[in-house]
């Protein structure tokens, strides 16, 4: 447990150091280490994403998901990321229930920070305030999905081939 930890420590130094591709490389032992930990399979898609492979953080973020599907932030980000590859039907599920969690996540730690305080309350309340603009970002693109449903009705394949 310590060495995985020392891990993930070191690949967040390596990202805050600028060095993206040794972060890569870290995060991907941690993930070795305890695959069945979300959090370095989360580091390692947004690093992917850093470095244009879409489809590969896609799929990292769905294996982070598959083990911890309350983790609002991997939902969320799936969703978006599906959302960017033009996939509105994956994106759609992912955007609604990150959204939700992120919602639930962020009015509960507010709560609990401002009845017991804490020595970095503004810096914690800031992080939220992050969680709750990416949240905002996923219910726009929620809205724009619904908008362009109602917009465009679909076609059943059944009625295109029948009408030729």
């Amino acid at each position: 447990m310590q060495h995985y930890n020392h891990l993930l420590e070191q690949a967040y130094q390596e990202i805050g150091d600028n060095q993206p591709a040794k972060a890569l490389q870290t995060f991907r032992e941690a993930s070795v280490l305890k695959p069945d930990e979300p959090e370095p399979l989360i580091q390692l898609a947004l690093l992917f994403e850093h470095f244009d492979d879409i489809q590969g953080a896609i799929h990292l973020l769905e294996k982070a998901v598959s083990i911890d599907s309350e983790s609002a932030f991997a939902v969320l980000k799936l969703g978006l990321m599906h959302y960017e590859t033009g996939d509105v039907q994956k994106s759609e599920p992912h955007l609604r229930k990150g959204t939700q969690l992120i919602e639930n996540t962020t009015a509960d730690a507010r709560a609990v920070l401002n009845e017991h305080g804490h020595e970095d309350l503004d810096g914690m309340l800031d992080k939220l305030s992050e969680l709750e603009e990416t949240a905002k970002l996923g219910r726009e693109l929620l809205l724009e999905i619904t908008r362009s449903e109602q917009e465009s009705p679909s076609i059943d394949a059944s009625e295109a081939v029948s009408s030729q």
